[in-house]
């Protein structure tokens, strides 16, 4: 069995598990009163790692509710508690025995997971009837919501949180079947869940703007030098590229996992507000206005320094392009002079030889007619005198000497 496959065997089960996962609860009508909240999975930023260290909540729910898989139920002495497993955090429903009871008492078996690092809570309310003339969920606060338009059940919501933090939903003719109902909370809980999770992303492009706004100022004057003949070296401007690469890789790093995760989510949060399919009641802001008005611009922001930060990493690649370009002129033109010097010096290392070579023919000569007047006085007198002689023979072996020098250059060079 190759690898490929010895993978797809393994994660079959995990795979099918997972179309599985999370699936809606099953509400009957006695069970009108349903909270959910969702804690950090992890100290500090979302999104560092498996290396950091569990929240509170999180240990809490490891020690006391152990369980695999992405979700389980356990049975509590006031209620049902169901945990669920998410990427980045983990969710619980609450649905009490008792729904009538004071909420400090409803929720004492499941304090502990209410921490510090509870991002969103929501308290829904199911009546099994159509909403009166006269039903106000929330006192004075505006309402917001709208009428499901196969179903025919209500939705109204303030959006505020109250002094528990919890953002009421209250549902009216919600039907009595279970599953209708359990559907019914799962669309609300997912929608105040993800709508709250794709909103990370803003205070982190807050956060890192001004480091943005100084890269994008870095680009600009790393550009003006290039084009200028300043006192900086290529070399040096080569250097600032390479640390402003790294500075803009460093923030790519840290910013682009949660702004993926932002979109993921507000996907997640369109395809809810899709099936709840709601029309106006009245001149009620409906849910999917509410959150559109408010998130839409927040993601458009999030998309819009991604999209610098994209500009800014093209812009810093041309940059360095730009700057080996330069580099690479200047290595040519520094060859081009070492070139000229060097036929320069050729040329310099000719004449030297031609001039030596007049000296060597002086030289041979010189000690050639030496020769000749060693020979002479050792044969018989001649009928000329010895120095005519030798004056006569000087022209002679100097040409000779000449011409075998230039034979010998001749044939060193064809070798």
């Amino acid at each position: 069995m190759t690898g490929l496959d010895s993978n797809f065997s393994v994660l079959k089960t995990e795979i099918q598990h997972e179309f599985h996962a999370r699936p809606a609860l099953s509400v009957d009508v006695a069970q009108s009163l349903i909270y959910h909240w969702s804690v950090v999975t992890q100290s500090g930023a979302v999104g560092l790692g498996e290396q950091a260290p569990l929240t509170p909540e999180a240990a809490y729910v490891k020690q006391h509710y152990p369980f695999d898989g992405r979700h389980s139920k356990f049975e509590l002495a006031n209620g049902t508690l169901r945990v669920e497993r998410h990427t980045e955090f983990l969710s619980f429903t609450f649905v009490p025995t008792d729904p009538q009871g004071e909420e400090g008492t409803l929720l004492a078996g499941v304090s502990p997971l209410l921490g510090t690092h509870v991002f969103c809570a929501s308290r829904i309310k199911l009546v099994n009837e159509p909403r009166g003339a006269g039903d106000d969920a929330t006192g004075t606060q505006r309402l917001y919501g709208g009428r499901n338009t196969g179903i025919g059940y209500e939705i109204e919501t303030s959006f505020a949180n109250d002094a528990r933090g919890f953002v009421e939903y209250q549902v009216w003719g919600a039907q009595s079947d279970p599953i209708i109902r359990g559907r019914i909370i799962k669309l609300l809980t997912d929608i105040e869940m993800y709508r709250l999770a794709a909103m990370m992303a803003l205070p982190l492009t807050q956060q890192r703007g001004a480091t943005l706004r100084s890269l994008e100022s870095q680009v600009q004057q790393i550009g003006r030098a290039l084009d200028e003949e300043g006192e900086e070296t290529n070399a040096e401007n080569v250097h600032r590229i390479s640390e402003l690469l790294l500075s803009v890789q460093e923030l790519q790093e840290a910013t682009q996992y949660r702004f993926a995760a932002s979109s993921a989510y507000r996907d997640i949060v369109e395809a809810r507000l899709d099936a709840i399919d709601e029309v106006p009641v009245a001149m009620r802001t409906t849910l999917r206005d509410f959150i559109d008005h408010r998130l839409t611009p927040a993601m458009k922001s999030v998309q819009a320094f991604d999209n610098r930060l994209k500009l800014l990493a093209d812009a810093s690649q041309k940059l360095m392009s730009l700057a080996r370009t330069k580099f690479d002129l200047e290595i040519q033109t520094q060859n081009q002079m070492l070139l000229e010097l060097m036929v320069d010096r050729a040329r310099q290392q000719i004449r030297l030889t031609h001039a030596i070579e007049g000296f060597s023919v002086v030289a041979i000569t010189y000690y050639a007619m030496n020769l000749i007047k060693f020979a002479l006085d050792a044969v018989p007198p001649l009928p000329l005198a010895d120095e005519v002689v030798l004056g006569g023979l000087i022209p002679v072996v100097a040409v000779a000497t000449f011409g075998l020098t230039r034979f010998i250059q001749r044939r060193v060079s064809r070798d």
